[in-house]
């Protein structure tokens, strides 16, 4: 596990980026599949996740202004998932529409310790297909896509995700 800090210009930024994603929301008439809780609270946390990684990895998020199919968060292949809080197991949770192909990163922002974010580990999304389990559109996601789910214990180290981005 890593961790990392977000600084107060950083979490400002995050903001900003989190109330120009919601926007983007309603103005294509999307309605967002996580409608528990605060949403615009659950988008900072997200983008303080993409920061985290992005930060440790050297790599800068692309923060885009207009939602666009297609488009890693970090790099050409690099997906970031952010939990709000720890569980016991954390787990990584990919729609059944995602890139098989991408790497996804699972983080999680750390209780009690203001803009930290612990990067947890990662995998391929072919792996978490083939290894998580299936949860089909009439559980999860109301109705729109199944999900799958993979057990944060089986994601593989973050060090060898630095190391690839880093030699590729």
């Amino acid at each position: 596990m890593i961790q990392i800090n977000i600084t107060s210009w950083e979490y400002s930024n995050a903001m900003r980026e989190a109330s120009r994603r919601l926007a983007n929301y309603a103005k294509l008439g999307i309605e967002h599949e996580f409608l528990q809780g605060n949403l615009y609270d659950r988008n900072i946390i997200g983008v303080c996740g993409e920061l985290a990684v992005g930060k440790w990895l050297g790599l800068l998020p692309k923060f885009v202004g207009e939602w666009q199919p297609g488009v890693a968060d970090l790099g050409e292949d690099i997906e970031v998932r952010t939990a709000s809080r720890y569980r016991d197991p954390l787990y990584l949770f990919l729609r059944g529409n995602a890139d098989p192909n991408r790497r996804y990163v699972l983080v999680v922002k750390t209780p009690n310790k203001g803009y930290h974010y612990d990067i947890i580990g990662w995998t391929y999304g072919s792996d978490v297909f083939a290894n998580g389990k299936y949860y089909p559109p009439d559980k999860m996601n109301n109705g729109r896509h199944g999900v799958y789910v993979l057990d944060s214990r089986m994601l593989l180290d973050p060090e060898e995700l630095k190391a690839n981005v880093l030699f590729n």
